[in-house]
């Protein structure tokens, strides 16, 4: 299920706003992830499986930059 805050559903990974269909993550069908964002799960898996805490924190202060 899709945390909601105030502004609206979060990727579980990293938090990122998933409030389009575009911002979800991919099933392996094809389908889309309503928990996970496109950045973080793409056809059904995660895009860096093995990624570290503090490496996903520098992820996700990049993504902050970027959109913000």
């Amino acid at each position: 299920m899709v945390q909601n805050n105030p502004e609206g559903p979060v990727c579980q990974s990293c938090g990122k706003p998933t409030n389009k269909q575009d911002d979800l993550g991919t099933n392996d069908d094809g389908s889309r992830n309503s928990e996970y964002c496109n950045f973080c799960f793409q056809k059904g898996k995660f895009t860096y499986p093995d990624i570290k805490l503090d490496a996903l924190a520098g992820q996700d202060v990049k993504f902050l930059m970027h959109y913000s």
